[in-house]
């Protein structure tokens, strides 16, 4: 053992890493847990790494004892690394944790209520409650509060409530705390606050509804929506939708409730648009379909949900495709992949849905992006024009052949090669002189290629 603790105390970091990994599953004697301990501060990151997979896995109890010293380092790092092991010892934690919040330094006794609330046993959540009652450093309290609200301690709601109008700063942590507690003195107590509040803390008060709230609450938030702040409509249709599926509640699509779900799925992430879409039963509203199809191509998982719904409406979609891609929609690629999907699966035939006029506006979309600064874009607009009309497409065979990107004149020699028209040839021999090896060589094969067929 003493060569061991030499080895740990003042050995190269090779060795020292040797040693700890030898002892991970090891019973240790107090001497060695209070060294390896140490060794979280060391200057190697190697042996930083693995006094820290030994601090985690063995379950010495005396590891807690002496990791917990580590948390007055002066260096950050070795307290955040002493607070995530001990986190990770859990339980085993608790009673040393418990005897340090004895400590009368506040930036200690915050981090040690921290990690506590981290590790979510309400063994000390009573101790807590008195710190809560009887300190008043603000980041004392702050963490009192918080980590209340993740050990969801329901005794303490009375021990947090009473903070709520002492300070501003303690609203949002409160507001939070109470949402994970939950229980029917939270709601009458959140559902009160809301008209008094600010949009922060309105937006803190929504998101816990959602997680929390019962009937009473899901008609309050729908009545929201009469006079609502526009920085609070993507959480409060969140909410709105937790709910719903939460108790299985029907939601009228109403005027406000409409445009509140319009305005989801054009600005919200995938959660909201997510939401916005989980509260439309039946997509018959022309208003709602296009504006799924504005964002249609920006999230896969966005994409997934709407698509299904999109397809049902071949004739409509095929008609707003055609106008959003000869406008100046942002998402073309997005809307030129779904029409190449429709063309492929769906049993309505875009010809016949479409007038000609829609037709010519359809195609005059795909050669605007002919030259889209983003090369998939050109390289699916190009499949396009050349699937629904190849006379045009052969009018652009031009722009076609001079763009920048191999991949893109590669997928050209592709559709000229299945293009038996004589009128390829000219485009086949200026391929045959490209810059590019991998396309010149491609073209001169397929011009070899059709002058045997001939002979």
């Amino acid at each position: 053992m003493e060569e061991t603790l030499k080895i740990l105390q003042n050995g190269e970091p090779a060795e020292k890493i040797n040693q700890i990994e030898m002892l991970i599953n090891e019973d240790l004697e107090a001497e060695m847990v209070k060294t390896i301990c140490r060794l979280i501060s060391d200057k190697d990151k190697g042996v930083r790494n693995a006094a820290s997979l030994l601090l985690t896995l063995n379950e010495n109890p005396l590891i807690p004892h002496y990791l917990i010293k580590e948390i007055s380092a002066e260096e950050a790092s070795v307290r955040n690394l002493a607070g995530e092991i001990l986190i990770k010892n859990g339980s085993l934690a608790i009673d040393e944790l418990m005897k340090s919040m004895e400590t009368t330094d506040d930036d200690d006794l915050k981090f040690v209520i921290d990690i506590l609330g981290l590790i979510g046993d309400p063994k000390p959540a009573e101790k807590i409650i008195s710190v809560l009652n009887e300190n008043e450093n603000e980041n004392v309290v702050l963490a009192c509060i918080e980590a209340l609200g993740n050990i969801q301690y329901e005794k303490s709601v009375k021990a947090i409530t009473p903070h709520y109008d002492k300070n501003e700063l303690y609203k949002p942590t409160i507001i939070e705390a109470l949402g994970k507690i939950g229980s029917k003195e939270v709601l009458e107590f959140i559902m009160k606050k809301y008209s008094e509040e600010d949009e922060l803390i309105k937006f803190a008060i929504i998101e816990s509804l959602g997680l929390i709230g019962d009937e009473s609450s899901f008609f309050f938030l729908v009545g929201q929506l009469n006079d609502i702040e526009e920085s609070l409509v993507l959480a409060l249709i969140n909410s709105i939708f937790l709910l719903k599926e939460k108790y299985n509640f029907d939601v009228p699509i109403e005027d406000k409730m409409k445009n509140a779900i319009l305005k989801t799925i054009d600005e919200g992430d995938y959660e909201y648009k997510r939401a916005a879409i989980g509260l439309v039963d039946e997509f018959e509203d022309k208003d709602i379909l296009r504006s799924c199809l504005k964002t249609v191509g920006e999230e896969m998982m966005f994409d997934e949900i709407v698509k299904p719904h999109l397809f049902n409406k071949p004739e409509f979609v095929y008609k707003e495709i055609a106008t959003m891609l000869s406008g100046d929609s942002v998402n073309q690629l997005g809307l030129m992949n779904l029409l190449k999907e429709m063309l492929e699966f769906s049993s309505v035939d875009v010809r016949i849905a479409l007038s000609e006029f829609e037709l010519r506006g359809l195609t005059d979309g795909f050669t605007k992006n002919l030259e889209h600064p983003d090369e998939e874009v050109r390289r699916t607009a190009m499949e396009l024009l050349y699937q629904m009309d190849t006379d045009t497409w052969m009018l652009f065979i031009d722009v076609l052949i001079e763009d920048t990107n191999i991949w893109n004149r590669i997928r050209l020699l592709d559709l000229l090669e299945e293009n038996k028209s004589p009128d390829v040839l000219i485009a086949l021999e200026q391929l045959s002189n490209d810059s590019e090896i991998m396309v010149s060589q491609r073209a001169q094969f397929i011009l070899s290629q059709r002058s045997v067929n001939e002979n």
